[in-house]
């Protein structure tokens, strides 16, 4: 009878510690959404790019954004230096 009571428990833990871990691998559509926020589909980024360039880059900017119609893409114009730094400290993700 003992042994009997003994092998409930044990698998009545098993059975807690198997819908425990099940749950902690569940996340919310938030989450699930903000995981996918940035992805070449769609998103918004800011990259920074040589002045010289600004009549390619905005061509390539709408053909893109045309083509992929949730993206969005900031273009910061600056002299390449400038360029360089934002990129040093973070403020943009990507130098043309």
């Amino acid at each position: 009878m003992i042994g009997c009571r003994r092998i409930k428990n044990i698998s009545f833990f098993f059975y807690m510690v198997c819908l425990l871990a099940s749950l902690t691998g569940c996340k919310s559509n938030k989450e699930k959404e903000k995981e996918l926020r940035d992805t070449p589909y769609r998103g918004t980024i800011t990259i920074s790019a040589d002045e010289s360039f600004k009549p390619v880059i905005d061509e390539l900017v709408q053909v893109y954004e045309s083509n992929h119609p949730k993206t969005k893409i900031h273009v910061l114009y600056k002299p390449e230096a400038e360029c360089f730094k934002d990129f040093g400290v973070d403020s943009i993700r990507m130098v043309i």
